[in-house]
C-alpha cells in the first residue's frame, strides 16, 4: 500500500462504513476536550489536527491516539517536521465541531472507521467533497459532518476551506478497554509518520 489509500467515492462498497466519531446522532460529547499549540505555546496557527474518538472503548481512541502522535511529529520529533499545527482532541461531532474549527484555513480529522470489508489498521483519506454525497439536514441532535461544515458557511462562520480526513479501519469500538487492539497499536507508528508525509506535501507553504 502507498503512503494513503484513497477511499473509494462514497456510494460504492465502503459507503456503509461509519466513523466512528462522526456518524449521524454523534453530537454528544462524550468525554473532555483538548487543546494544545503544536510549539507548546497554544499560539493558533492556521491549521488544525482534529483527534476524533473515546480512549474509554478500544478502538475508538485510534483518532485521539494517532492525532497525538502526529501532532508530535509535525512539531519535530523524530526529524518528520512539517506545517505549524494546532491539535484537539475530543469525542463530539456535528454542530458541536464548529466551535473548535471556526478560525481556521484547513482542517485535518483523525478518526475510526468500520467498513463491510475492511482490514484493521487499514488507512483511507476523505476529500470534503466526498463526504458531500452524504449531506443530509436532519434535527440538531442528528447532523452530519458534511452537513455542519455546510451550515458553518451559510451562516457566516469562517469555516476552513480545506478539509482532510483520515480513517483507520477499526475491529472493536464497543468493548471498555483504555487502548486499542494490539492490530491498531502496533500500526500507530507507520500511520502516524504516513499521514505525516502526507500532511507536509498537502499543506507545505
Amino acid at each position: 500500500m502507498g503512503i494513503l489509500e484513497s477511499a473509494p467515492a462514497l456510494g460504492e462498497s465502503r459507503s456503509s462504513g461509519t466513523l466512528s466519531g462522526m456518524d449521524a446522532g454523534a453530537g454528544q460529547v462524550r468525554s473532555g476536550e483538548k487543546r494544545v499549540g503544536s510549539e507548546g505555546g497554544g499560539k493558533r496557527s492556521n491549521l488544525l489536527i482534529f483527534g476524533l474518538g473515546n480512549t474509554l472503548l478500544c478502538d475508538d481512541g485510534i483518532g485521539i491516539y494517532l492525532g497525538r502522535r502526529v501532532s508530535a511529529l509535525l512539531s519535530g520529533e523524530d526529524g518528520c517536521t512539517g506545517p505549524r499545527a494546532d491539535f484537539v482532541e475530543a469525542s463530539l461531532a456535528g454542530l458541536q465541531l464548529l466551535d473548535y474549527i471556526v478560525g481556521y484555513e484547513s482542517l485535518v480529522i483523525i478518526d475510526a472507521i468500520q467498513t463491510a470489508d475492511g482490514v484493521a489498521g487499514q488507512l483511507y483519506s476523505f476529500g470534503e467533497e466526498e463526504l458531500a454525497a452524504t449531506v443530509r439536514l436532519t434535527s440538531v441532535h442528528d447532523i452530519n459532518l458534511a452537513t455542519a461544515l455546510q451550515l458553518g458557511r451559510r451562516l457566516g462562520m469562517q469555516i476552513p476551506s480545506r478539509v482532510l480526513i483520515y480513517a483507520v479501519e477499526a475491529k472493536d469500538i464497543f468493548t471498555f478497554q483504555e487502548s486499542c487492539t494490539p492490530e491498531l497499536n502496533a500500526v500507530i507508528p507507520d500511520l502516524a509518520v504516513r499521514i505525516c508525509l502526507d500532511i507536509r506535501e498537502k499543506y507545505a507553504g
